[in-house]
Parts: structure tokens; C-alpha cells; sequence
């Protein structure tokens, strides 16, 4: 469970890495 906890803020992190270059 704690492993699954701390993947949501990686999933968001990794999401907003992979946007910054869709925007640009």
C-alpha cells in the first residue's frame, strides 16, 4: 500500500515531464 501511495506523486511528476515538451 505505501508503495502505491508514493507512485500517485511519481505518476504526477512523470505526467509533467512528459507535458512540458507537448506544450512546447
Amino acid at each position: 500500500m505505501a508503495k502505491r501511495a508514493f507512485n500517485l506523486p511519481n505518476m504526477l511528476t512523470y505526467a509533467r515531464i512528459v507535458a512540458v515538451p507537448m506544450v512546447v
